[in-house]
């Protein structure tokens, strides 16, 4: 929609012959919509910016699980290894009770 000038406005109420409140109305529509514009104009601005968060927050989300899913595996491996030196350390104690 293209904006409305405010001569416009002034213009509009002289060729329709109308004064007084109807032109004040008709000043403060214009006033308060110029002001709308702009509000609507920084929120999506806003908008825009919180969507690029977002997306950045996806990319940290998705290194945050390939990272997770790496130490998963070094403390499977891990406990796996002890697991096995636990086995050792009975089996050996074992044998030395038996001598």
């Amino acid at each position: 929609m293209d904006p409305v000038s405010l001569h416009q406005i002034i213009s509009l109420g002289a060729a329709l012959q109308v004064g007084g409140p109807i032109l004040a109305v008709l000043v403060i529509w214009w006033v308060d919509r110029r002001d709308i514009q702009k509000i609507l104009a920084f929120y999506r601005e806003d908008m825009q910016d919180m969507r690029r968060m977002y997306e950045s927050n996806v990319v940290l989300v998705k290194g945050y699980q390939a990272l997770c899913g790496d130490l998963k595996d070094i403390v499977i491996l891990n406990s796996t290894g002890f697991q096995k030196l636990a086995d050792d350390l009975k089996r050996k104690c074992a044998a030395l009770k038996d001598d």
